[in-house]
């Protein structure tokens, strides 16, 4: 509750969340209750933990209700570009990593995501290659989606800024693990 009291104190207007909320089977109810404590918008994206003990289509379409259900939850895949002002947008995606920044092939690191998130553990289990390219379907899926709601926003608001809501970090300077940059194996999951 200090959290909630936190951000209730802030006089803001809204809360943005980048992802890693919870897991699948909690993240619904601990953004209802964000919301209603809070009664303020939330602006989320979700992150590669907010999908582990679920499958991504379930949980997406669970995702896209709950947007549509709770007036102060928005979620951008479902919700769309929000016009904040006059002048901004803010829009987003989950956005998956694609093993295509750094070498994948000798990277030593594996993510608890293909053990834990259903669609990837299926690939993974057919090997590394193929959990690649279960990774980049989704990475491109997404950033096709994501490209589509930047038109969205220039064609239907003409903004002077847009405000990207993404959780994957697409620079390795802005990626810290112990007060430092993380090293080039975690490059293929940015």
């Amino acid at each position: 509750m200090d959290f909630y009291q936190t951000l209730i104190s802030t006089n803001s207007d809204g809360v943005v969340i980048s992802g890693d909320i919870a897991e699948a089977t909690s993240v619904e109810p601990i953004l209802k209750e964000m919301v209603s404590t809070i009664a303020k918008p939330i602006y989320f994206v979700l992150g590669n933990h907010d999908y582990y003990r679920g499958s991504i289509n379930d949980f997406r379409n669970k995702m896209t209700s709950i947007t549509k259900d709770e007036p102060f939850l928005f979620w951008p895949p479902a919700s769309g570009p929000q016009k904040l002002n006059n002048d901004v947008v803010l829009l987003g995606h989950d956005c998956f990593a694609d093993g295509r920044y750094g070498d994948y092939t000798n990277s030593r690191v594996i993510l608890n995501d293909s053990r834990m998130i259903v669609d990837l553990f299926q690939s993974s289990a057919l090997g590394k290659y193929q959990l690649l390219e279960k990774m980049q379907q989704l990475a491109d899926q997404d950033a096709k989606e994501l490209e589509k709601s930047i038109e969205q926003a220039v064609h239907s608001y003409n903004p002077k800024k847009i405000i990207i809501l993404i959780h994957v970090p697409p620079f390795k300077e802005v990626c810290m693990h112990e007060g430092k940059i993380s090293n080039d194996d975690y490059l293929p999951f940015f």
